[in-house]
């Protein structure tokens, strides 16, 4: 495989379909040394695109394991010491040194790219639901990162474990934490999510971010109804065109956030391609590592990496 990868240039930026993470040492990359593991990670031609097997997608899923699944990559994890532990809501969910968010307070998430490079090399932030010791870091990383829009993949519990606390007052009223004022300016019920809008308030600046919070997807597991996250995902490609970074999380910050993510990119891709009239390919396998390149174990079960195959194979119908 050429060591370059393969990718196209676009009015709105390089798009990467296979090859080496340009943003830190693709650690992943170099390991795929059989005809088989380049196979998966070149993809196929859009016009010859068609639904793999089950046992070719598991085989992919269990070779992204096996990649990740290694010493290395907890040599680059930040937040594993006993001081810091308190503030990961799971153990094994860290990020890694290199694309950490910092701030003077320990926060566990982590900078990831969007479609277009360099533009959006920091498109995301994927982080975990915040605890209630790691409410004002989340909410001060959204102010020093100019955040402008959350999406939130997870509930507050599920399965009567907690998931995620409450990091938001209710509709019509307002909250201090540090520095900043949250005031929930408005609430409402749309097609499988629920629209907020925040007002946050420092030193008499004034900011708007917006909430969009998707409500019926299991942990570990996938929606039922496509349709609905098919337009959640059409809310966040909409987002992603507007300036700062987006903050996408669940309860890990990696299961459900990961296939979001990853959806967007699998998406864009393939819109890019139509729009300019090409066909070099896609490769779900590559856009999936690649993400876990920034952040531990993104798209987290089997039933998500499947799921990205069939948003494909319905785009490419």
């Amino acid at each position: 495989m050429d060591s370059r990868g393969k990718y196209f240039d676009t009015p709105n930026g390089r798009v990467t379909i296979c090859g080496p993470l340009e943003l830190y040492e693709d650690l992943s990359y170099r390991d795929l040394k059989s005809g088989v593991s380049q196979e998966y990670e070149s993809g196929v031609l859009l016009s010859s695109f068609s639904r793999p097997s089950p046992d070719t997608i598991s085989r992919q899923f269990k070779l992204l394991n096996d990649l990740f699944f290694q010493d290395k990559y907890m040599k680059i994890s930040t937040g594993s010491t006993n001081d810091l532990m308190p503030f990961n809501r799971y153990i094994d969910i860290l990020a890694y040194e290199r694309n950490a968010v910092k701030l003077p307070e320990f926060i566990n998430a982590s900078y990831i790219s969007g479609v277009f490079d360099p533009e959006q090399r920091r498109k995301f932030i994927a982080t975990q639901g915040p605890l209630p010791v790691t409410i004002q870091a989340f909410w001060k990383m959204v102010w020093v990162n100019g955040v402008r829009s959350i999406f939130m993949l997870c509930g507050m519990q599920e399965c009567q474990v907690g998931k995620c606390q409450i990091y938001w007052p209710n509709v019509n009223s307002a909250v201090v934490i540090g520095d900043l004022r949250i005031k929930n300016v408005e609430e409402n019920n749309r097609n499988g999510f629920v629209w907020r809008k925040f007002e946050v308030t420092c030193a008499g600046e004034v900011r708007i971010v917006t909430h969009y919070h998707y409500i019926a997807w299991p942990d570990h597991g996938v929606p039922r109804e496509l349709g609905t996250l098919a337009g959640f995902l059409n809310e966040l490609i909409q987002e992603e065109h507007k300036e700062g970074p987006i903050i996408v999380h669940c309860s890990a910050g990696v299961g459900r956030t990961g296939t979001l993510i990853a959806l967007s990119h699998l998406k864009q891709t393939i819109e890019a391609q139509k729009n300019l009239r090409l066909d070099l390919g896609i490769s779900v396998f590559s856009v999936v590592r690649r993400l876990r390149e920034q952040r531990n174990l993104m798209v987290q079960s089997k039933e998500q990496y499947d799921l990205l195959y069939n948003f494909v194979n319905e785009w490419l119908r």
